[in-house]
């Protein structure tokens, strides 16, 4: 986790001429890191709390801000023109006792925020004739900044205010590199908090009608050459399987990407079903067909879900389109014959190398 200071510096804002409070004062603050290298150009969020009587004192207003430090690390606050959560920042009454400005941040620009410290405000947005602060003793008609410098410092998992509070904060296990975020020191587990394996998922169920879909990935691009892609890949050899869902052209179905595909860039594909059938589907007019099955004894149908042979086919035939082409057999003396037919659809048979 990054460890910085900042460099805190309140600045006035008021109406020259006026006995009245201004609509906002600065906060300004330089963000450095350990080295003492600003922290330049990054989003960061703060809630500003003032409280009034003492540090523990009733939350009079509230507002949050989102700024981007510039070149230099520094972030500037309108306290005053904020986002405000609670309360009006012209109806606290400044005279009516004292008051504390409780500071929160998260360093990533969201809302998960952790407290700095509370400060009790030395000089608060009086009119120009105010010289100094009703319930307090410190004289802020001077020009010395220095006794309104506080220093911020994050170190291990604690935040510390000079002069202010210490925190300890809950250590986050992923790390920020950028835009993105990780964790490499063990498994990730999704709807488990024991997971086995580097991403375990389970339990999830569809918000749709419970159908338990644990993974989807989407593209929404209507492109031709659109694709959603898994891919596998093991070892070192540069070789992967990838499924995809893809359509080349969006010829099939405009829009719509029409078909999937399992393919590897290494030595072959294999299907392997434990004491289990391997099943080739497709639909037709709704209706769901089984066309080719392997069961377990390695026999192979087509059009029959029960092949008592090695290759049984039902409800068609055995096409072979190419003259000259057949089928081979082995007679008892091991010799391989080509059956094909002559051209009067008489069987013949001519020698040849068996297959190896």
């Amino acid at each position: 986790m990054r460890r910085f200071n900042i460099i805190v510096l309140f600045l006035l804002c008021y109406q020259l001429g006026f006995s009245q409070l201004a609509d906002a004062f600065k906060y300004q603050a330089v963000i450095r890191d350990a080295s003492g290298n600003v922290i330049d150009n990054t989003y960061l969020s703060f809630r500003v709390s003032v409280l009034s009587g003492s540090a523990m004192g009733e939350d009079v207003y509230v507002e949050k801000h989102l700024t981007q430090t510039d070149k230099y690390g520094m972030v500037n606050l309108d306290i005053g023109s904020g986002i405000p959560e609670l309360g009006v920042f012209t109806d606290i009454d400044w005279g009516s006792d004292k008051h504390f400005l409780k500071l929160e941040f998260d360093e990533t620009g969201n809302e998960d925020f952790h407290l700095l410290g509370t400060s009790q405000l030395l000089s608060v947005p009086y009119a120009m004739h105010a010289m100094t602060v009703t319930h307090d003793e410190v004289n802020d008609a001077d020009h010395d900044p220095t006794n309104e410098l506080q220093t911020l410092s994050y170190g291990g998992n604690e935040l510390s205010l000079s002069n202010g509070n210490t925190v300890e904060l809950d250590e986050s296990p992923w790390k920020r590199n950028g835009s993105s975020i990780y964790y490499n020191n063990g498994n990730v587990g999704i709807g488990t908090n024991n997971p086995e394996y580097r991403l375990h998922i389970e339990d999830v169920e569809d918000s749709e009608g419970d159908r338990r879909s644990f993974i989807r990935l989407y593209n929404y691009s209507v492109g031709s050459h659109s694709l959603v892609n898994l891919r596998l890949s093991a070892g070192q050899n540069g070789s992967y399987t990838s499924l995809t869902h893809l359509s080349e052209t969006y010829t099939a179905s405009p829009n719509q990407a029409d078909y999937g595909e399992l393919w590897t860039t290494g030595a072959g594909l294999l299907l392997r079903a434990q004491e289990g059938v391997i099943r080739l589907e497709t639909s037709l007019n709704g209706a769901t067909i089984e066309r080719i099955r392997i069961d377990e004894a390695g026999n192979v149908g087509i059009g029959t879900s029960n092949a008592n042979t090695k290759l049984e086919v039902s409800g068609g035939d055995i096409y072979i389109n190419e003259i000259g082409r057949g089928i081979i057999l082995r007679s008892p003396d091991g010799q391989c014959w080509r059956l094909t037919p002559d051209n009067n659809g008489s069987p013949r048979f001519t020698a040849v190398e068996c297959p190896d």
